[in-house]
């Protein structure tokens, strides 16, 4: 038997239409059909849904307190859309849902790509009740100085008392500054001057225009770049694509295990906006070559985290798990590599 046009699972077919779905879905706001709303939720869960269905569908559930919808909203977290991350955050904290979605708010906080969805996190996890509120202090670390300061505006409006010593723990040079900021926020007392270290005083041929310094890299010759290897690897993550480029040659070229180490070990925030992913760089590595920076960086006493995650990963890989028991005693402890060689 058909089904009657006007029955809402007929209604409710327009939103597996990739081209009628952000339409369907908007005529659907304020539904209370249960058929409607599964219908919404399938649609916003659904990975291949456009950016512009998914918004439609979460404006189109927004009165309803179901579980049913309250899940898709904290699912929503995980969504492949910045655009559609950013909307879910709001949504979690004026729906209440922020302990339900709170681990996912961390990890947004901590790995997330786009600073945009990093800052609505952060504002999530400051809504937050207690001591759960204080985990948002992971933005004071954070690469990109808009959610920075966004961290900063939160912490403004709380004591003082409590905010600086939690803010000394987190420690570097970001949250120096936002220390700084918010003192002087409190008291008009202007900070002291911080000494900035001169990128001139480690790298003899720095130029803070990146396609100079890029120019300047390349006129090292190979020669050039292998002696200055040490200082080039503290280049691997500039912002310009030119300069990160000449890193890697000079790395491919002449690189050493330890050279490898320490460029790997930089890849280890991935909220740098601009950096070269560890699995790009080391692309068509012989097998031989993993081999023996893995092994490096397994004997090293206290390795970058980004670093030896990449060289455990290549247990039961690039060499056998039993060879490991070598390297651990080499280094004297015993990384976990259960995760690698299952």
């Amino acid at each position: 038997m058909p089904i009657p046009a006007d029955h809402p699972l007929a209604r409710t077919l327009a939103l597996r239409d990739p081209e009628l779905a952000a339409r369907a879905a908007a005529a659907f706001r304020g539904t209370t059909e249960l058929a409607e709303l599964e219908g919404l939720v399938e649609l916003l869960l659904n990975r291949e849904s456009s950016a512009t269905a998914c918004s439609a569908a979460l404006r189109s559930i927004e009165h309803d307190t179901s579980a049913l919808v309250s899940d898709a909203v904290v699912a929503s977290l995980a969504n492949p859309f910045p655009s559609i991350r950013i909307v879910a955050a709001q949504e979690v904290v004026r729906r209440g849902l922020l302990a339900e979605a709170g681990a996912e708010l961390r990890r947004i906080l901590h790995a997330d790509t786009f600073w945009q969805v990093r800052r609505s996190a952060a504002w999530a996890i400051g809504a937050e009740s207690g001591d759960a509120k204080w985990d948002a202090l992971h933005a004071a670390t954070d690469p990109h100085w808009r959610v920075r300061y966004a961290l900063a505006q939160m912490l403004a409006k709380l004591d003082a008392a409590e905010v600086m010593p939690r803010l000394e723990a987190v420690g570097g040079p970001r949250a120096e500054r936002l220390r700084d900021y918010l003192s002087y926020s409190w008291s008009g007392t202007l900070p002291p001057e911080h000494e900035t270290p001169d990128p001139v005083s480690w790298c003899s041929f720095w130029d803070w225009d990146p396609a100079v310094l890029a120019r300047n890299i390349d006129r090292l010759g190979r020669g050039g770049r292998r002696l200055a290897l040490d200082t080039l690897i503290r280049l691997v993550n500039h912002p310009d694509e030119r300069v990160r480029a000449q890193v890697v040659k000079a790395l491919r070229d002449d690189g050493k295990p330890h050279h490898w180490a320490d460029a790997i070990g930089r890849l280890n925030d991935p909220r740098e906006d601009a950096t070269t992913p560890v699995a790009d760089l080391v692309s068509g590595f012989e097998l031989d070559r993993v081999e023996e920076v893995a092994k490096f960086i397994l004997r090293q006493e206290s390795p970058a985290p980004a670093a030896l995650a990449w060289a455990i990963a290549q247990v039961g890989k690039a060499f056998p798990a039993e060879e490991v028991e070598e390297v651990w005693r080499a280094s004297r402890r015993k990384p976990d590599v259960s995760s690698s060689t299952q």
